[in-house]
């Protein structure tokens, strides 16, 4: 298939429960923040000031080249291999995901390091393997000690921090789930807006019983949310 690259304008990748190479691993032996026995992140200074020189780097050489083009990635909970007509379902029409399919590159062998919401997530945001920064596991769960203190390692550079770096808008709509902690809030990982909800559920009805599920938030501010979930996030 030939690609014109020099012609796109948005590049649209959908991600099931998958991540992208492991391009971090790569970085100049990056130091990852150290995690106690029961799963408590205590971020690692020094790994956070290596963070924050890669980025200015990062800041250093953006603007130099020609307009990027768009970006838009879309991370599927519970999607599996054959749940889109382009991969063979018969029984759940996506002809907007088929078109996408057709107009693009379509990969047909991916394997996933954890498959599972939390993890998952943080291989995909990070570009890391999750074991090698204490996230194996999802952020709850009954095995899980010190939940609220779970979430996607300080230390971590997201893909979110290096578009905002090199002069990218950047926004995260949805199901967040690597953390509920100010300091694990979306704004704070290189988003520059969210709407969404931070932990790992929330009905696509108006709410009936606050207790069950995450708040809904724009920005860091909770908000009522009277629409359909799903037509809420695409207005």
């Amino acid at each position: 298939m030939n690609c014109d690259f020099k012609r796109v304008s948005t590049l649209i990748v959908i991600i099931t429960l998958s991540t992208f190479a492991n391009a971090q691993n790569g970085l100049s032996q990056q130091p990852s923040s150290s995690t106690s026995a029961d799963f408590v992140i205590v971020p690692d200074q020094q790994a956070m000031a290596a963070k924050q020189q890669l980025l200015a780097k990062i800041k250093q050489v953006s603007g130099k080249t020609q307009r990027p083009p768009n970006v838009v990635l879309i991370l599927a909970d519970d999607l599996g291999y054959a749940d889109t007509s382009a991969y063979g379902s018969k029984t759940i029409p996506t002809p907007h995901i088929d078109a996408l399919v057709k107009g693009g590159v379509k990969f047909s062998d991916a394997y996933v390091t954890a498959a599972s919401c939390s993890p998952s997530r943080a291989g995909l945001i990070s570009g890391r393997y999750q074991q090698r920064f204490g996230f194996e596991f999802n952020t709850s769960g009954a095995a899980i000690t010190h939940r609220t203190s779970r979430g996607l390692d300080p230390a971590a550079i997201t893909m979110a921090d290096v578009f905002q770096q090199g002069g990218y808008a950047t926004g995260m709509f949805g199901k967040w789930h690597l953390g509920t902690q100010d300091y694990f809030h979306p704004q704070q990982r290189g988003f520059d807006e969210f709407f969404g909800f931070l932990a790992g559920a929330h009905s696509f009805f108006p709410k009936e019983n606050e207790r069950t599920f995450s708040t809904i938030m724009r920005g860091k501010t909770p908000l009522t949310e009277p629409e359909y979930l799903t037509d809420a996030f695409a207005r």
